[in-house]
């Protein structure tokens, strides 16, 4: 019997939900580009804010998530949790 993506739950343990400020500056840092106008990190797939990104996940079977923010900038870790 086959089985498809949406036959099973799935925990996603590697999410990452910042203010939007936050995560505009973090989108803007990977998609610097070079002299040669290419994208020097990679480009971001999902730029959304929080509660579109959780209707992502719960859209591909995701029940359960962790967050997992870090602070990438001095003095922010109040800010962002």
């Amino acid at each position: 019997m086959p089985f498809s993506h949406h036959d099973f739950q799935y925990i996603d343990v590697h999410t990452h939900f910042f203010p939007p400020n936050i995560f505009q500056a973090i989108w803007d840092y990977f998609e610097i580009r070079d002299e040669e106008d290419k994208i020097k990190g990679w480009p971001v797939k999902y730029k959304l804010p929080v509660e579109k990104l959780v209707k992502v996940l719960e859209s591909k079977n995701i029940r359960y998530f962790t967050t997992l923010n870090y602070s990438h900038k001095a003095d922010i870790s109040e800010y962002i949790n």
